[in-house]
């Protein structure tokens, strides 16, 4: 009998693959090698490119994802994408060990009698509908901060069933949110155009690592800070610390905690004096600033002061940015309605600060409403909790009490991919997609629609949360708007309706235009600029005074995130674990930062294990001595100190949000990351650094050499 060679290939192929199952192993195989014949669109060592949105952080940068034989391998920026120019930072780049993480919830679990117990996805589904009939009008939905059709069908769903939503996340932003709308009557915040900007100052706002849209503003800055015809960009520093973004700047001017404000009305001042720009509905505010008694304030020369406001009025197009995590204190809101006054003096409206595409990273629920929800639980109000793409036992202080609020809750629901601290104190667990495996789509600022595709099979059995979402109605009988059978049937749905017709697009919504949706990654919309002016009357309702810290302690207490971990979210991947933390060089651990000249008042070198205390808590931890440090400050990383989360996050260094209270500023309802003072105790002890680097200068080697500005424009002096 003759055998085409097509069929020998496949009997050769199946036995050679039993063959090496059987030789290396007595277990019975289960299965045989996937792709023996693969499906006509994988070709075995040809790598096939997927378009999709990372949702590492709320950000929303367009991805270009590897795969090899049906696995994702690599993840790569979208060059289609104004979000993240075809560049990626490291939190993007390591979202595959989110995907195959060991630690992931495989499967949806119910707690009994102390022990998981394995549901199936009807029976998990069932419970919850019948949670939520025995709690009807006594549940809360807490949610992250989710920006398109996902976010739109949980407020349809939480509407049908009663539920209140509250949308949490670790770094809300809500101090620019309230400032822009006091000064200019809109709730959000707006886009910065860092490439246009010839002179940038910043508050405390990293915009390489954590402040809005990272790689975007990184993108941009890199392009105006590049030397060429003659020219670049300058970045100015005023901050007490200096992160990442700082250590880039040109100038540093080292300022006391909580004074932030009171500089960038000094520097608008300063030019409105000068007559290089208008103060308008600022003049009352401006004329009671005194130039040399806010730099005295802060602890730096009136004449740095003015030179910095002559460049910022001087340089074309400006662009101030702040506050940060860093910087948000008791004043925060005061500290972001002086940089708008300030962008407002220097005419970078509409410039260098476009109020037509606002940030969604910024749209979150404020710490105050949080607050009030914990309290209802506490009293228990509360006979439903559902927890998604948030870990408030996690983020918030120990002060909030969130670990008793939960006792009384009779039940608690997460659909978080890990067991974290909060999910642990779940009743029932429905394990989300990650979403490199899911549908989706994402608007990280007005009229960009990123679209989220999965781009392998899941590795483990988890559901898709919008999928549960619309199984759990149809159960209960609830009635949604914009009914669906799966949730990718109401995301294209909701491009049809809402997205397309804002494309302007002549070619119908079918399925050609949706494929090259899909292919690109992307769809931009128009967005103008609004006319915007500066409103008086709420300029007046903000206070600008300095702000109190906690505690008897030498030393102000400096929180800031981390460019690896962001809120500690990612703290569970092992290559963030791994990769140093780009200032420290420091690995796996936390570790408090204290200026050389401190260090040396107390005898204190690298290694040193000190005791930090405040009024709210103490930890224990290895010094590294940054120079860009104020003299009375030291700083903790956000990120570290969980105790669940997997085993990559668990028992490593300290949460930071232990060490402060429970404090929100009044007229934002913001979480005051910057309030307290802390007290400085050596131990004895000393501890290995696990850093990477073991100096901080290039003992004269010229690794990276230097110059100045006027000797890159000689001919012969740019190296």
């Amino acid at each position: 009998m003759a055998i085409e060679r097509r069929e020998f290939l496949k009997v050769l192929g199946v036995a050679g693959a039993g063959a090496s199952v059987f030789g290396c192993s007595t277990r019975e195989a289960e299965r045989l090698i996937p792709y023996v014949i693969p499906p006509e669109e994988i070709v075995p060592g040809v790598a096939t490119w997927y378009h999709t949105t990372c949702r590492e952080c709320p950000a929303g940068c367009g991805l270009n994802v590897r795969t090899r034989e049906g696995r994702a391998v690599k993840a790569e920026g979208n060059p289609a994408s104004p979000i993240s120019h075809g560049r990626l930072c490291a939190r993007g780049q390591a979202s595959l060990h989110g995907l195959y993480n060991p630690d992931r919830i495989p499967q949806a679990l119910a707690r009994a009698n102390g022990d998981w117990s394995k549901l199936s996805w009807d029976e998990a589904e069932q419970r919850l509908a019948q949670a939520l009939a025995q709690a009807r009008g006594r549940t809360v939905f807490l949610t992250g901060n989710f920006a398109g059709s996902l976010d739109h069908l949980i407020d349809e769903w939480c509407t049908a069933f009663g539920i209140q939503r509250v949308r949490f996340d670790g770094f809300a932003w809500e101090p620019l949110r309230t400032a822009n709308r006091l000064l200019f009557g809109i709730d959000g915040v707006p886009t910065h155009d860092f490439a246009a900007a010839e002179v940038v100052i910043t508050f405390g706002a990293d915009f390489m690592e954590t402040w809005l849209s990272p790689v975007d503003y990184a993108h941009g800055f890199v392009r105006a800070h590049a030397y060429e015809n003659g020219r670049r960009g300058r970045l100015i520093s005023i901050t007490p610390h200096q992160s990442l973004t700082d250590l880039n700047a040109d100038e540093w001017l080292p300022i006391r905690p909580g004074t932030e404000h009171l500089i960038a009305l000094a520097i608008a001042k300063q030019i409105v004096q000068d007559g290089r720009g208008q103060a308008g509905a600022a003049a009352a505010l401006l004329a009671s600033v005194d130039v040399a008694a806010a730099a005295e304030q802060a602890g730096i020369s009136p004449e740095r002061v003015r030179q910095v406001a002559r460049e910022f009025a001087n340089g074309g197009r400006s662009l101030a940015v702040g506050p940060g995590v860093s910087s948000t204190h008791g004043a925060a809101t005061a500290v972001a309605a002086a940089v708008a006054v300030l962008n407002v003096v220097a005419g970078n409206l509409g410039r260098t600060v476009h109020f037509g595409r606002l940030e969604s990273a910024a749209a979150g629920d404020s710490y105050r409403e949080v607050r009030d929800v914990l309290a209802r639980m506490r009293a228990g109000q509360v006979g439903a909790l559902l927890v998604y793409g948030s870990n408030p036992l996690y983020a918030l202080p120990p002060q909030d009490g969130v670990s008793e609020a939960l006792e009384p809750v009779p039940f608690i629901a997460s659909f978080s991919t890990f067991l974290d601290e909060t999910s642990e104190r779940a009743h029932l667990l429905l394990p989300d997609h990650h979403f490199l495996e899911a549908w989706g789509d994402y608007v990280p600022r007005t009229g960009v629609h990123a679209l989220v595709q999965p781009v392998m099979t899941p590795v483990f059995a988890t559901k898709q949360t919008g999928d549960v979402l619309l199984s759990v109605a149809r159960r209960a009988g609830a009635t949604l708007p914009s009914a669906a059978g799966t949730f990718y049937d109401y995301l294209r749905e909701r491009w049809r309706q809402d997205v397309y017709p804002r494309t302007g697009a002549a070619a119908p919504f079918d399925d050609a235009w949706w494929r090259e949706a899909l292919r690109v990654g992307v769809v931009v919309t128009p967005a103008p600029d609004p006319e915007v002016s500066l409103n008086a009357a709420g300029l007046a309702q903000i206070r600008f005074d300095t702000p109190d810290f906690t505690g008897e302690g030498g030393y102000y207490l400096v929180v800031y995130p981390s460019y690896r971990f962001y809120d500690g979210r990612l703290a569970n991947r092992p290559w963030l674990q791994e990769l140093p933390d780009p200032v420290s060089k420091m690995t796996w651990n936390s570790w408090v930062e204290i200026s050389p000249a401190a260090a040396d008042g107390l005898g204190l070198d690298d290694g040193n294990i000190v005791e930090v205390e405040t009024p709210y808590g103490k930890a224990e931890l290895p010094v590294w001595r940054h120079p860009g440090l104020r003299a009375d400050a030291i700083a903790v990383q956000i990120g570290q100190g969980h105790t669940a989360h997997g085993r990559y996050a668990e028992q490593r260094g300290v949460n930071a949000a232990a060490l402060i209270g429970a404090v929100v500023e009044e007229a934002s309802g913001a979480l005051v990351w910057q309030q307290t003072r802390a007290t400085l105790r050596p131990t004895g002890e000393w501890r290995r650094l696990p850093q990477t680097e073991g100096s901080k200068t290039q003992q004269g080697r010229q690794v990276l050499r230097e110059t100045t500005l006027a000797d890159a424009r000689a001919a012969e002096g740019h190296p």
